[in-house]
């Protein structure tokens, strides 16, 4: 007969902080003022967070975060060539960062960064 050990809470949160969460959005107003509670929570429980978003005014005071920041083009536009940048250099991103979860949140980045994940057959 097999016994396995029962994994305890200290386990738990040793998996916990092992796992690396990019959350995509393309405006930075969107990180600021609907995602800060989120990515300080995840902060907390010892997750690492990044964050792929556009430029904008309010990127300054999404660095407040203290998480890495990585610049993506996203168009908002739906009919745009600018997409096929933003798709490249999802593909980028998430090649180089082994990343856990990808958690996007607004419409033209979910669709680049989506179709970026279909690209890579890790993640």
């Amino acid at each position: 007969m097999k016994i396995e050990r029962r994994k305890s809470s200290q386990d738990s949160m040793k998996l916990m902080t092992d796992i690396k969460v990019l959350h995509v959005f393309a405006d930075p107003h969107f990180g600021v003022f609907i995602l800060s509670p989120m990515v300080e929570y995840q902060k907390r429980c010892g997750f690492s967070v990044e964050v792929a978003c556009g430029g904008g005014e309010y990127l300054e005071k999404l660095q407040a975060l203290n998480v890495p920041i990585h610049k993506v083009n996203f168009s908002r536009s739906l009919l745009s060539l600018q997409h096929f940048r933003s798709i490249y250099q999802m593909i980028n991103l998430l090649k180089n960062g082994a990343y856990d979860v990808v958690h996007t949140h607004t419409p033209t980045a979910s669709y680049s960064a989506r179709l970026a994940t279909l690209v890579i057959k890790n993640i």
